[in-house]
């Protein structure tokens, strides 16, 4: 293989044997793939935006409880788990305040899509497909409804730009081929943040340590704890959270929500 033309990855096959022809290794038609869908990354932007917006439509006492929720589960680094975390907490209290049952249906919607795209590969099935092109689409309608003033650096591009969008026109098409969870980088992507703490931490800015260090580093952590626990931690707190919320019994959209003004 001498040229690449339009490639920006080099296949993994080829690391090793870069020269070797793409041919010989049954790669004559490959392409370079990315994901119109990346669940951990959609959700976690479009929740945040939604975030930012929500107690500007909530009566003034609920406002003040619902700040309290997302205060009290902030942190400097925020996981897709938390996010998940916060939607559940405010969707339990929403259902005991006096709101507008279309926001409380909007926190819904996106509780559960959230649900739907961390399902494991067992429970894909054409009704959780169905669910989510439902829900999606009305999560997208009750967010143009309720979502028409906007405040600081939120503005209407941002909230319905490219997290809501994948959420609502790709996620569905892509579960019907693969489980999103199995797209879900999450983990993988948290040994960038640990080299640069590590880099920083034991490598005294000097370069030619660099690379040796941090790996030797990283290894050894592989070694002594369970690379997944980040994930089967988040995954309990998210089940634990939403042990009160009821079982999805399918998205009903009332008849007047499509003769609205």
């Amino acid at each position: 293989m001498s040229i690449l033309k339009e490639v920006q990855r080099v296949p993994t096959l080829l690391l090793f044997n870069p020269t070797q022809k793409l041919n010989e290794l049954h790669l004559g038609t490959y392409t370079c793939t990315i994901l119109d869908s990346e669940p951990l990354h959609n959700i976690k932007g479009h929740l945040g935006n939604c975030l930012k917006e929500l107690s500007y439509i909530l009566p003034h006492k609920v406002r003040e409880k619902t700040q309290e929720i997302i205060e009290a589960n902030t942190k400097e680094k925020m996981t897709g788990a938390d996010y998940r975390v916060i939607a559940i907490e405010l969707l339990l209290s929403l259902m005991q305040a006096n709101v507008d049952p279309a926001i409380l249906l909007l926190v819904e919607t996106v509780v559960r899509i959230s649900e739907l795209l961390y399902l494991p590969e067992k429970k894909r099935t054409p009704r959780r497909i169905l669910q989510l092109y439902n829900c999606t689409w009305l999560h997208h309608e009750l967010c143009s409804t309720l979502f028409t003033i906007f405040h600081g650096d939120m503005s209407r591009s941002k909230l319905f730009g490219a997290y809501l969008h994948a959420l609502v026109v790709h996620a569905p098409t892509q579960l019907e081929i693969i489980s999103l969870s199995s797209a879900n980088t999450e983990n993988q992507e948290r040994i960038f943040g640990q080299a640069r703490k590590t880099a920083t931490a034991t490598c005294n800015q000097q370069p030619h340590k660099l690379i040796s260090t941090v790996l030797l580093q990283l290894q050894a952590k592989s070694q002594y704890r369970d690379i997944y626990a980040s994930v089967k931690q988040g995954e309990s707190r998210v089940a634990k959270a939403g042990t009160n919320v009821q079982i999805y019994k399918g998205t009903t959209v009332r008849e007047e929500f499509f003769f609205r003004d």
